[in-house]
């Protein structure tokens, strides 16, 4: 244990041209900017060990981009692969990196400038080092609601809208633990932020256009306050949990920009009073260690709500992509599950497992643990309830993709995430596999000195 240095920097990767966005199945192209995005890094070196901890303003980054990308970031940084993480804010907004849907292709230029200043990003931050004191706090903040409603009826809907039975009650809870991690030099400057919360930043989803989403407005209020620098979002566990109440009816047709700015504003003040409040609570001498382990997570066969085989090639074959509109809405959704059925179930090579790596950081008395799966909460409260940290956070959509992961309930009862697709393949059997890697390694970093 040695001498706290840190350093941050942000780089703004907001496409000079339009470009597809990811978060949808339907082709959206972007006709203007809401916000800028940012991807952004913080590299703490302690004597003993450099860690890197990136953040992009994008909807996933997928397995062969992340390995490529995290070695890049390590050679630049230098630092070890396995002490960089890379995770997306998981905006549904952000430029599209990867052949997400069919028949689209990747602007490989926007993409090579975007991978490129996210390694500057870290390369900067790594240069700026300075001697450096980290403080801590944490909140409840209302601000994620479970989004999977059980209506009348009995049914569970995703996301529901005015068309849909009357709102029961929600089938899940909400993690609403705001965590915040900061850093300052010796004179008092803050050197950077890493944010931690839960919930799924959709509130643009309906616009074609560039935006980091709540997120944006957060890292806005703080900068607006506070003066510049860089100012990190680190996703939580969101799969299932939204920024919209959905048990009050006038929150289903309500404007999504304005609870895209309240939602911002309400987490950005928040973390202002946590650093405010904690301001003399600041150390310099940490313990930095990480470790790391990889689950075979077992995949899923369709449910009671998937085509069958023979159903989906047939509504493929009467769907031809040259003769459909490739932004209906409703035509896409069912093409893009037809698709996926056929290639998961209907190719007579089912895999059986998908490899998913967990990591586990600690920075003094604080407990990081990354997963690369857009996990349920459900998951991420038993992993901090179960933690031998007092201050655990759970960051997801890091250090690659593997998809939903959902709970039992959740698959019996149905609705979009239940649906079998390479966005939701593995059973909820993967989810108890990722706490009890979680859970491990936690136990181990709490021993290791």
């Amino acid at each position: 244990m040695g001498k706290l240095m840190v350093g941050s920097a942000l780089e703004d990767i907001t496409p000079i041209r339009p470009s597809i966005l990811a978060g949808s199945m339907w082709v959206r192209k972007s006709d203007g900017i809401i916000d800028p995005v940012y991807a952004g890094a913080v590299v703490i070196d302690n004597g003993n060990m450099r860690a890197v901890f990136v953040s992009c303003d994008l909807c996933f980054l997928p397995d062969e981009i992340h390995f490529s990308l995290r070695r890049d970031i390590a050679c630049a940084s230098g630092t070890k692969p396995e002490f960089v993480t890379i995770s997306c804010t998981h905006t549904h907004n952000g430029p599209s990196i990867c052949k997400c849907l069919p028949d689209i292709e990747v602007d490989r230029e926007t993409t090579e400038i975007i991978f490129s200043k996210i390694i500057k990003a870290a390369r900067d931050a790594s240069a700026k080092l300075v001697l450096s004191k980290m403080g801590y706090g944490r909140s409840k903040v209302k601000a994620t609601f479970n989004r999977r409603m059980v209506v009348e009826g009995g049914k569970v809907i995703m996301s529901p809208g005015p068309q849909d039975p009357p709102v029961k009650e929600p089938e899940g809870p909400a993690d609403d633990d705001l965590q915040v991690i900061w850093f300052k030099d010796l004179d008092g400057r803050m050197v950077g932020t890493m944010i931690n919360f839960s919930s799924h930043p959709t509130l643009t989803l309906g616009e074609n256009k560039i935006s980091a989403d709540f997120p944006g407005v957060l890292r806005r209020v703080v900068n607006e306050h506070l003066g510049y620098f860089p100012v990190l979002y680190f996703q939580g566990a969101c799969g299932n949990t939204s920024p919209i109440d959905f048990a009050i009816p006038e929150n289903l047709s309500a404007d999504r920009l304005e609870i895209m700015e309240k939602t911002g504003r309400l987490l950005g003040n928040e973390v202002l009073s946590i650093i405010e409040s904690n301001i003399n609570d600041m150390c310099s001498d940490i313990i930095l260690n990480s470790l790391s382990s990889l689950v075979c997570a077992p995949a899923r066969h369709s449910g009671k709500e998937d085509l069958s085989v023979e159903e989906a090639r047939r509504f493929l074959e009467e769907h031809p992509l040259v003769e459909i509109d490739m932004s209906d809405i409703n035509i896409m959704i069912d093409r893009y599950f037809a698709e996926w059925i056929v290639r998961l179930e209907g190719s007579g090579h089912f895999r059986e497992f998908y490899p998913v790596e967990i990591s586990a950081f600690r920075l003094g008395d604080i407990a990081i643990v990354t997963v690369p799966a857009e996990l349920f909460t459900e998951y991420q409260i038993e992993i901090k309830k179960l933690s031998p940290f007092v201050n655990t956070m759970v960051w997801e959509l890091t250090n690659g993709y593997c998809g939903y992961v959902l709970t039992e309930k959740a698959l019996q009862n149905g609705s979009y995430e239940a649906r079998l697709a390479i966005s939701s393949k593995l059973s909820p059997r993967a989810g108890n596999l990722i706490v009890s890697s979680a859970l491990n390694l936690l136990k181990q970093l709490k021993q290791k000195k």
